[in-house]
């Protein structure tokens, strides 16, 4: 930092500048001459004196108190008489060369709770740190969270995946409730993922609040989307066709899996799963109807309203799937690549409950961001090119995505 100062004012410790010596009245030695002539030739002036503060000097230095990765020592910083020297190394207002805010993120991205962050970085780092401290760092951080839910988002998704997860919420009295939080995830026009949005809205998860965030993100720049990937909410299939009218809707068969095992024994639940599975993983409609039929036949005597659970439904959203070639169909029957996202979320938030909206969505955000950075944005989803090549050549897809997708020849 010294180095920098000599460089700020132009001379170097215990000596003078050459020009100010000779105004002064010393005499014009010849290095005085020298200085004075280089100075004006080049026309470069030390840093102090181009921001025409007029004269500027060391005026001692005063004592900081640095965190870094050995502990909390005390530094020498230099000062100049005019206030304005600012090194690059430890600029003002900094007390941390360790990353310690970052750190103090990464712990609490990865599930930890206040208490036990603070705990691992006196461990680790050998400095003391409370939780509070570590809650005003989280804190402070929800700044950028609004600037997240508000930035502009790319005008197309061929894919995107909506799902609710439930967090513990303590309430003004002090009891505690389950509140609801929307997870929109989507895929690019690269094959990528990408977490669209994060909210919290009312005490359960409803169409209204869906509506909502669709309307939020079409402000944000999404015009059109192909395929929307949900569980079964009454009535947000009808809601994205008001917002996007273009979109296909496509029921997660794996929860319709989950809710039809509700009609069968614990004992059976395995073999009805793999009958069942035929129903939506045949190569073709014919052979998904010869399974229907043969499930009636296994299982039609023993779990009457389990069948009938998938007769009932079978054609609203089972038939529709065989209308997409393999590789899209892949990918849109069900929603498991948002529950692995949820399976991560609810890792940062298992543990206590929260007072308030922005603590929870600042902490999955950081769950959030952390995962797209590492896994999603090195590579895009398995079998990408593939499905790519069918959106652009499929009917019922071909026309949107040329608006949007690059077609090769």
């Amino acid at each position: 930092m010294e180095s920098e100062l000599d460089a700020y004012l132009g001379y170097e410790k215990h000596g003078r500048r050459g020009a100010e010596t000779a105004s002064e009245g010393h005499g014009d030695t010849p290095e005085a001459v020298d200085a004075s002539s280089s100075e004006k030739g080049s026309g470069e002036l030390p840093e102090a004196q181009e921001k025409g503060t007029g004269r500027n000097y060391r005026n001692g230095s005063y004592s900081r108190k640095v965190r870094s990765s050995q502990g909390t020592f005390d530094v020498t910083y230099p000062r100049d008489r005019n206030g304005g020297f600012n090194s690059a190394i430890l600029p003002k207002g900094c007390k941390d060369i360790c990353g310690l805010q970052e750190r103090i993120l990464q712990l609490v991205a990865e599930g930890n709770d206040l208490r036990s962050s603070a705990r691992i970085i006196s461990d680790l780092l050998g400095i003391d740190i409370s939780h509070e401290y570590v809650s005003l760092t989280v804190k402070g951080y929800a700044e950028k969270l609004k600037a997240w839910q508000e930035r502009q988002l790319k005008p197309f998704y061929p894919f995107i995946f909506i799902d609710c997860i439930y967090v513990q919420f303590r309430t003004e009295r002090g009891g505690v409730t389950s509140r609801p939080v929307y997870v929109v995830l989507g895929i690019d026009t690269e094959g990528k993922k990408e977490l669209l949005t994060i909210e919290m809205n009312g005490t359960a998860e409803s169409k209204q609040d869906w509506m909502k965030i669709f309307d939020s993100m079409q402000s944000r720049g999404l015009k059109d989307v192909l395929f929307v990937c949900m569980d079964g909410v009454t009535g947000v299939a009808e809601g994205v066709k008001v917002i996007y009218p273009r979109a296909i809707t496509q029921r997660c068969l794996v929860h319709m899996v989950r809710n039809s095992c509700k009609h069968v024994g614990y004992k059976e639940r395995k073999e009805w799963c793999a009958d069942t599975k035929r129903l939506y993983a045949s190569p073709d409609l014919d052979t998904a109807l010869a399974a229907l039929s043969d499930l009636e036949k296994k299982w039609g005597s023993k779990i009457p309203s389990g069948v009938r659970f998938w007769k009932d439904r079978f054609n609203e959203f089972v038939a529709p799937l065989y209308e997409l070639p393999k590789a899209v169909r892949h990918v849109v029957y069900t929603t498991n690549a948002i529950e692995s996202l949820n399976s991560s979320l609810r890792k940062v938030v298992q543990k206590g409950c929260y007072t308030n909206t922005d603590s929870i969505l600042t902490c999955m955000l950081l769950r959030g961001q952390g995962v797209q950075a590492t896994n999603w944005q090195r590579k895009a989803i398995r079998n990408w090119p593939t499905i790519r090549e069918e959106l652009l050549s499929l009917e019922l897809t071909r026309d949107i995505c040329a608006q949007y997708m690059e077609v090769t020849a």
